[in-house]
């Protein structure tokens, strides 16, 4: 009913894998704005659980039953936002070729609006021919740019020699594995030390930010547990990368909320410049 509402619609996919590759999960949301009670809308379509691998041919074929599980027709899709995977972007190409032979045997309407394509759109689906599939532009593709910002973030980490992140993820896990430490943090601050996570975005800012706020506790139950903290030098320096990574925390919060605008992507591009 709420889809039914709508003029167009934002489709977004992304992958997740268990730890180990136990089990993986794509999952489908759509968003759109509601015109009768005149608000933006996100809502979750589907949670496939997916098999390995994650070739683009079989993320087709859950994205295309996902599609015409909720009616939504190419007339409807405005566009769809993942990640910039290989395999994802394959299944994007497969799902507009996919999309034509629907058009073509009437499974949906065709509203494809070819004449009012941008000279951008046309080079996107020139891209297409790469793997001998050409049709028309039906499903616009968006690379998710808050994603895009976790890769900036990611390889300036990796790419910068940086050992006090490792000084700080060691400090982290030797308090967070003493539960004597965790409680004396606990009683000084009510809070814990964080650590980070690869596939979390903003991790390693708010591990250092929550370090960085806590230092005079930590400092203390440290020196109590004969556990070596950081230098003066170190905390001083960690003041400078949280005071970097923050404008990347922000932007990326404004990028993946719900009710998102295009609009917004230039002005938060400006801010971080």
């Amino acid at each position: 009913e709420l889809l039914g509402r709508a003029r167009q619609v934002t489709v977004c996919l992304d992958e997740w894998t268990k730890k180990s590759f136990f089990s993986s999960y794509l999952g489908i949301s759509a968003c759109f704005y509601d015109p009768v009670d005149m608000i933006f809308r996100h809502v979750v379509l589907n949670v496939k659980k997916i098999k390995h691998p994650h070739t683009g041919d079989m993320l087709k074929e859950v994205i295309m039953n996902a599609l015409r599980q909720w009616s939504l027709d190419t007339n409807k899709v405005l566009m769809l936002v993942t990640d910039n995977g290989a395999n994802v972007l394959k299944a994007i190409k497969l799902v507009r070729h996919e999309a034509v032979i629907d058009i073509e045997n009437g499974t949906f309407n065709e509203d494809t609006s070819s004449g009012n394509e941008s000279s951008d759109e046309k080079n996107d689906d020139s891209e297409s021919e790469d793997d001998g599939i050409s049709s028309p532009i039906i499903f616009r593709h968006m690379p998710c740019m808050a994603h895009i910002l976790q890769l900036v973030v990611k390889r300036t980490i990796s790419e910068t020699p940086c050992s006090l992140l490792n000084k700080v993820r060691t400090v982290a896990g030797q308090v967070r594995r003493s539960s004597v430490a965790v409680q004396k943090l606990l009683d000084l601050t009510g809070k814990k030390l964080m650590t980070d996570c690869p596939t979390r975005w903003n991790s390693s800012y708010f591990m250092m930010r929550r370090l960085s706020e806590m230092k005079i506790s930590v400092n203390q139950v440290m020196e109590t547990l004969k556990i070596d903290s950081l230098r003066v030098a170190e905390w001083e320096e960690l003041v400078e990368w949280v005071n970097l990574l923050e404008p990347f925390a922000e932007q990326t919060n404004v990028l993946q909320s719900d009710a998102q605008s295009l609009s917004y992507i230039i002005p938060s591009l400006f801010e971080l410049q």
